[in-house]
């Protein structure tokens, strides 16, 4: 450390703005800058015309540029070759390492820190969101420590090689946990169908809307304060959509009175129904869970309350969860309307379940293969955690000086190897 010198932040980099002259009839390509240190995405290019009274800039690799809505969150990176010819709004400021003083690698490295995140952190003011704008001014102003340019550069080829081997290692992680999840996926679907149990047990096909009662829900409005509430008499637990990903629902996070039960007609679910989202763009639409305690739901949710002993109501959960993509699938709208699923549509959905002793049966041999699935996922997901942890600690400590960048690969080399067997 002993080379090492405080120096401001604005000493080290300089502004650079290359201004772009648009024409209406030429196509421009910006650049967005990822939270987190994850660095540069394109987005889709538009006319010139498009652009109206926006200005942009060139971006050129080897700018630092950041994002000045979302620096707080680790919006830095640098522009690479992938970047070569795309522009940036004022909105992306870049600049260039000063020659001989500093290295932009080294500098992206600190900034995505801890040390650099609590600094971009400290100078965004407000409260959060889009109101928390960087005062860049006020970061230049910064001091941090910094070794000479020579031993910043070594710094950032060690980091990119660790980071680099780090990454490649979290990728393995996550394969595996999205390999585990999809053989999850089979189990359930392999053995709710006719095939996943001996020969000779008998299967009855029919539809989802002759067992069961189908309907959904609605949210009361929020400005009525009778209508919302805490876990008092009368009162039921009101769920939304995003509460199907739980799998098993034991309790809601809001609670909705009897009023509003009797005045917005909403639905007394009781437990043992099954929920599934209808509406949704990302990966809800058209997940299912077992609902275990009474509740009422949104709109987003439709019930399916069971009413033939000759079906278990865990056994349609798992057949509704084996359905997932095709339900996906079937409630698309083509493209012209907003996806959703609708009541009448569940109502139509084919059910094949055997006789109830071998519908326990089977349900016991997905819960048992499910469980030993999910806790090697939930290891694998712990691993990436862990590493991911670690990758930021061998960044905070390269860039402050604490661990030397000569012979530190093997380091790496060894803890990840821990991480990986933990």
């Amino acid at each position: 450390m002993s080379e090492w010198r405080a120096s401001r932040i604005g000493t080290l980099v300089q502004e650079t703005r290359r201004p772009v002259v648009v024409e209406p009839a030429a196509r421009y390509a910006e650049i967005g800058v990822r939270s987190h240190g994850r660095g540069t995405f394109h987005k889709d290019p538009v006319w010139g015309a498009e652009l109206e009274e926006k200005q942009v800039f060139e971006v050129v690799p080897g700018d630092l540029v950041f994002n000045i809505v979302f620096a707080w969150e680790g919006a830095v990176a640098v522009v690479d070759e992938r970047d070569r010819g795309r522009v940036a709004s004022h909105r992306f400021p870049t600049y260039r390492a000063r020659t001989g003083v500093a290295d932009i690698r080294f500098l992206r490295y600190l900034l995505t820190s801890s040390h650099g995140q609590f600094l971009l952190d400290r100078n965004s003011p407000g409260a959060a969101g889009r109101n928390r704008t960087l005062d860049r001014w006020s970061l230049l102003r910064e001091i941090v420590m910094v070794p000479p340019a020579g031993a910043q550069q070594r710094v950032a080829d060690f980091l990119d090689r660790a980071t680099a081997r780090i990454d490649e290692v979290i990728t393995k992680k996550e394969r595996l946990a999205t390999i585990l999840a999809e053989k999850r996926q089979a189990v359930i679907g392999h053995l709710t169908l006719p095939t996943g149990v001996p020969v000779g047990v008998s299967w009855e096909t029919t539809r989802l809307g002759y067992v069961a009662r189908i309907g959904n829900g609605s949210t009361p409005t929020r400005d009525d304060e009778r209508y919302w509430g805490d876990a008092v008499d009368g009162a039921l637990p009101w769920l939304n959509s995003g509460r199907v990903n739980d799998e098993h629902i034991t309790a809601g996070d809001m609670w909705v009175s009897a009023v509003a039960l009797r005045e917005c007609h909403l639905p007394r679910v009781p437990a043992q129904s099954v929920l599934v989202a209808i509406t949704g763009e990302g990966q809800t639409r058209g997940r299912a869970a077992l609902l275990m305690e009474p509740a009422t739901i949104s709109q987003h949710l439709a019930y399916v309350r069971l009413l033939s002993a000759r079906v278990a109501p865990s056994f349609v959960w798992r057949q509704l969860q084996a359905r997932y993509e095709w339900l996906r699938e079937e409630s698309a709208g083509g493209g012209s309307t907003r996806a959703a699923l609708t009541c009448e549509f569940l109502r139509t959905v084919p059910l094949s379940f055997p006789p109830i002793e071998a519908q326990h049966q089977i349900l016991g041999v997905i819960d048992r293969q499910c469980l030993a699935l999910d806790r090697a996922i939930a290891a694998c997901r712990l691993s990436v955690e862990r590493m991911r942890e670690y990758r930021e600690a061998v960044i905070t400590a390269a860039v402050t000086g604490r661990i030397a960048c000569g012979d530190e690969h093997d380091l790496v080399e060894r803890r990840l190897h821990l991480l990986e067997s933990a």
